[in-house]
């Protein structure tokens, strides 16, 4: 484990940033060992914290954004080229955030060993269970089980893997 400067984050031993990645180093910001971001990703962390596990990989031209409540990737994972992973930190007029008038919490977390397509969105305040498999170009705005394979706009379950 290496820790570069209390104010760039932890980025683990033998994790692969492209020099062509835009990452917002912050403290709040986590990626682990052996984990590879590509090239022409941007990571913005500055709205909230980000923790991406090991062996992750995300694909060319991938975004994520911490938003409120932050991101949390697990291990094992593959974000194929052109995801966004995005959580909000939209303020309404009065001063409230979309995730207080929905009732939940903003927070996006995605399990392990989880395959989100090319193109896929995954909106605010949405879980993806362990081994979940989001199809090409999916809009996951709902929950998604554990070992489920979810398609469409929005992503619903078509399947449950055993």
């Amino acid at each position: 484990m290496v820790l570069l400067n209390p104010l760039i984050g932890l980025i683990r031993f033998k994790a692969a940033i492209s020099p062509r990645a835009q990452v917002e180093f912050k403290p709040w910001l986590s990626i682990g060992a052996n984990s590879r971001i590509s090239s022409f990703v941007r990571i913005s962390s500055s709205g909230g914290p980000i923790s991406i596990g090991s062996h992750t990989d995300v694909g060319v031209g991938s975004f994520i954004g911490g938003g409120e409540q932050g991101v949390s990737i697990g291990q094992d994972c593959l974000i194929s080229p052109n995801s966004w992973i995005a959580g909000s930190d939209y303020k309404r007029p009065g001063g409230t955030s979309a995730t207080e008038v929905a009732g939940k919490p903003g927070r996006i977390t995605i399990g392990n060993n989880v395959w989100i397509g090319a193109g896929a969105s995954i909106q605010d305040c949405v879980t993806i269970g362990d081994g979940a498999i989001i199809a090409p170009n999916s809009v996951v705005v709902t929950d998604i089980p554990a070992n489920a394979i979810a398609q469409g706009n929005p992503a619903k379950p078509i399947f449950i893997r055993r």
